[in-house]
């Protein structure tokens, strides 16, 4: 006699295709680094553009032309010397604006920079990823069919995935910039952590549903 499948694989398998879904999205992205990077070459080239324009415009306020006019302030009125004097302070604000573009850019190096090894490693990795996420979907699916291997299949998809998380983390720990860093850990801990979850659901919950799929 077929039974109706329980609410708690349903949930299960939805919540397992979820993350075969976001993963493969996540590993397409590492499959393309490269071009993410390139917006990221785009944007610092619009920086370095800035901080050239900031130079032409103080190019036109010279120190020489501001020594000149200091030296022959005896013969102009207090007005002009009023905006020679406001023009240096302006020069000096421009140069410190410029000095924290630098910064900013200096920093956004540092969070995205990724040597050439570590991007050679996120493409491996975002193709071997894709398999472990359709993995995931695949899991998911047999939840909701019923077979007689649809609960070990699930253990297997959830340990694996657990074994690649790891393996993953450690081969991008410590390289590249501040965001692969603090991504790379994030995502590792949260994959596994969900893994953990739904295997302790799968394992508490009661699985005669699946059994019976013998006597269907």
């Amino acid at each position: 006699m077929k039974s109706q499948t329980p609410t708690w694989a349903i949930i299960v398998a939805i919540l397992m295709m979820l993350i075969g879904g976001c993963g493969i999205k996540n590993d397409i992205q590492y499959i393309n680094i490269r071009s993410m990077l390139a917006m990221k070459d785009k944007f610092m080239n619009k920086i370095d553009a800035s901080i050239e324009k900031e130079k032409d415009s103080l190019a036109a306020v010279s120190p020489d032309a501001v020594a000149v006019d200091t030296l022959t302030m005896d013969t102009i009125s207090e007005e002009v010397e009023e905006d020679v004097v406001n023009t240096d302070t302006s020069a000096i604000d421009i140069n410190g604006e410029k000095k924290d573009i630098n910064e900013v850019k200096d920093m956004i190096e540092g969070f995205l920079d990724v040597p050439e090894e570590t991007i050679q490693w996120m493409i491996r990795l975002g193709y071997i990823g894709l398999f472990f996420s359709v993995l995931f979907l695949v899991g998911g699916l047999f939840l909701l069919i019923k077979k007689d291997f649809s609960i070990q299949l699930a253990y297997t998809v959830l340990g694996a995935n657990i074994a690649f998380s790891i393996f993953k983390w450690i081969m991008l720990s410590g390289k590249g910039g501040s965001m692969l860093a603090i991504s790379n850990s994030i995502g590792a801990a949260f994959s596994i952590i969900i893994s953990i979850i739904v295997g302790i659901i799968i394992v508490s919950c009661d699985k005669s549903h699946y059994e019976e799929s013998y006597t269907d």
